[in-house]
């Protein structure tokens, strides 16, 4: 495929369900796979949300932009639309763990 698609799958066969729909009918020219999410949300958020309070988060201009900034800065209130700050800090946990696996030592 071109890339990678990586998607929150939810407990039980509908998640599998969902992911097996997304890989056969949505981004089949991607390499897209389920990943369970685990823990509570605000802890899954916190990892990125400290490097944003530092500094070390950098947004591209667009439409979307202030929608995004807003929804971040609101979470995690109650009746706020979470998705995307969700979707954020699954997408900061992959590249992290890919930047890990790329300055691991390599014994070969």
């Amino acid at each position: 495929g071109s890339g990678r698609v990586v998607i929150e799958q939810e407990p039980g066969s509908s998640g599998v369900a969902l992911i097996d729909h997304y890989r056969r009918d949505v981004v089949r020219e991607f390499d897209a796979r389920g990943r369970p999410a685990t823990g509570p949300q605000e802890d899954r958020v916190k990892p990125v949300s400290s490097k944003a309070e530092v500094g070390y988060v950098q947004l591209l201009s667009g439409y979307w932009t202030r929608e995004f900034v807003e929804e971040l800065c609101l979470y995690p209130q109650k009746g706020v639309h979470d998705e995307q700050v969700i979707a954020f800090a699954g997408a900061f946990r992959e590249l992290a763990e890919d930047r890990e696996a790329e300055l691991a030592p390599s014994f070969w």
